[in-house]
């Protein structure tokens, strides 16, 4: 839920407002459980 979260401030721009889920953001970007689950959904999309 919290990604979904992460995405939707992503898209819309809004990082400056939010700081904390900027931090979270960051932290997911860089978790390798969720760099692995981005490559299985880029190799699903694909």
């Amino acid at each position: 839920m919290m990604s979904f979260i992460v995405e939707m401030v992503k898209n819309n721009g809004e990082f400056d407002k939010y700081k904390n889920i900027a931090a979270y953001a960051q932290q997911l970007a860089t978790h390798p459980a969720f760099i692995q689950a981005d490559h299985i959904e880029l190799k699903a999309e694909a």
